[in-house]
């Protein structure tokens, strides 16, 4: 389910805690759209994928954490890719790699505090570490 909400007058320290308290309580995904209202007034639109169940308790979390004055809903469908994590050893160590697929089409996002770890502990560029792994992912 997407829950979407409408926030004016309230600053971006405030909207950042409630996000980060949607994404504590559960959400799949909160994520803020800047948009024009009337008035050309600036706002930002809150985005929440939640699980159907578990609206009522989203709903009270953004009226209460937010200035917003009301909420849309609706069910979304979705596809995902699958998700795992890899560790990938190179020359220079072993680096953690978020590995997603979906049919024949993946996806590598290698950890950056590994690489950056293992930069600083060798005297290399970060970008060595990354060509090497992302080599030997896309080889494999």
């Amino acid at each position: 389910m997407e829950l979407e909400a409408n926030i004016d007058d309230q600053s971006s320290e405030q909207i950042s805690y409630a996000m980060n308290l949607l994404i504590n309580m559960g959400a799949k995904d909160v994520f803020l759209t800047p948009i024009m209202m009337k008035k050309s007034r600036m706002a930002s639109k809150l985005t929440v994928l939640i699980d159907p169940k578990q609206k009522d308790k989203f709903i009270e979390a953004i009226f209460s954490h937010t200035a917003t004055l009301g909420i849309r809903y609706s069910i979304k469908q979705r596809t995902i890719m699958s998700r795992k994590t890899l560790k990938i050893k190179t020359i220079y160590g072993t680096v953690r790699v978020k590995a997603a697929s979906y049919k024949d089409i993946n996806h590598y996002d290698i950890e950056y505090e590994d690489c950056a770890k293992l930069a600083q502990s060798l005297n290399i560029p970060i970008e060595n570490i990354y060509f090497e792994t992302e080599k030997i992912c896309k080889d494999n």
